[in-house]
């Protein structure tokens, strides 16, 4: 025979309750818990059901009889305190570690390049049929410069030569720049830390 929850179950006045489980602490004497419409509870031996075809059980007797015997007895719930221990980590020392700019001058040398001109006149007085062009030789230019003498014919005379060339100096240019760099400043507390209680 199986047990179905939620089933009817009505006593010799016509009242009824509701199957709301079986217990079974001792196996061979279970107990029905019925449950009624206010909420309220009653145990009955499930052997004194009698079970319906139509899934329903009848009780041989009344509620209140099982209810009075039930506020008769009380259980007394006991208790007992048993200690935990928990373990956790206190700090002893607190480091602080505060990072600072510091500013300082650096005198920066950067080479530079500078060009100057330089014309050096050279003499050369040797005659010409014509106007000699300006030259180039490796970096130097040199630009003929010419002069009309009276001969007994007239002839041109080249007088002295313009050799033009590009010196190239090297200096030292300085500068005073603002670099920064970071410093580390370590504060080093022996004072213990009281560890904060697990409600704060």
């Amino acid at each position: 025979m199986g047990i179905h929850r939620r089933a009817r179950i009505e006593d010799l006045e016509g009242r009824y309750g509701w199957l709301h489980r079986v217990t079974a602490v001792d196996p061979d004497h279970p107990v029905a818990v019925v449950r009624f419409g206010n909420g309220s509870t009653v145990d009955i031996p499930f052997e004194l059901l009698e079970h319906h075809h139509d899934g329903g059980y009848t009780l041989p007797g009344r509620w209140r009889d099982f209810i009075a015997a039930m506020e008769e007895s009380a259980e007394i719930p006991v208790v007992e305190e048993r200690a935990t221990v928990e373990v956790r980590p206190a700090p002893v020392k607190q480091v602080r570690v505060r990072r600072r700019v510091v500013r300082e001058q650096q005198v920066v040398e950067t080479p530079v390049w500078h060009e100057r001109i330089a014309v050096e006149s050279v003499p050369v007085n040797v005659f010409v049929d014509r106007a000699p062009a300006p030259r180039q030789e490796g970096d130097v230019l040199i630009i003929p410069c010419v002069e009309e003498v009276v001969v007994v014919e007239k002839r041109l005379r080249v007088r002295e030569e313009l050799r033009v060339h590009v010196v190239r100096e090297q200096r030292t240019h300085r500068e005073s720049v603002e670099v920064r760099r970071h410093e580390i400043e370590i504060d080093k507390s022996e004072q213990p830390i009281t560890p904060k209680s697990r409600g704060d």
